[in-house]
């Protein structure tokens, strides 16, 4: 489900589709944790209290921002998971996934692992930046594209050496 805030977030007031679950209440925008709360929503102190949980035990894959939880969290991961079928019991992955080939099957994390995971969370600086010149390159070249102007290869090529040489310029 995607709704539309108009001026959120975007500081130009265009707005922006966002999605994943939305009630007359608030919206969990997951993956780029935008969280918002409707303030004439009926039931705004159950919006409040699942944002807390969502802030203290992270959602659908991401971590939680406090530093207690996080360790909790960290901890759980190394633990086996056990599910109990006709009375014997047998591991089970924590979390599966599907590439072109296979599918991938998650068990419990190793120390190495943890370790590597708190090495990113405390190397993170910036999750997103934003950057005007590139994108106005990329929108000047791509509308002689969708005008019919110029084919796409060349219309890439275009934008390629453009940004190369923006970027290397900001390198001197």
């Amino acid at each position: 489900m995607y709704i539309n805030f108009i001026g959120y977030p975007s500081v130009k007031g265009s707005g922006t589709a966002l999605g994943h679950y939305t009630s007359t209440d608030f919206a969990l925008l997951v993956r780029g944790s935008q969280l918002a709360i409707n303030a004439s929503g009926k039931n705004r102190e159950a919006a409040w209290q699942f944002l807390k949980y969502y802030l203290l035990n992270g959602y659908d894959g991401g971590f939680p921002v406090m530093k207690e939880q996080f360790e909790e969290v960290m901890a759980q991961s190394m633990e086996k998971k056990y599910a109990t079928y006709e009375g014997g019991s047998y591991e089970v992955s924590r979390q599966s996934y599907m590439d072109q080939d296979a599918q991938i099957e998650v068990y419990e994390a190793t120390q190495e692992d943890v370790a590597a995971v708190r090495q990113l969370v405390e190397r993170a600086e910036i999750k997103f930046e934003y950057h005007t010149e590139i994108q106005n390159i990329i929108n000047e070249e791509a509308e002689s594209y969708f005008a019919g102007e110029k084919e796409l290869g060349e219309v890439t090529a275009l934008i390629q050496n453009r940004v190369g040489l923006y970027l290397q310029e900001g390198i001197k």
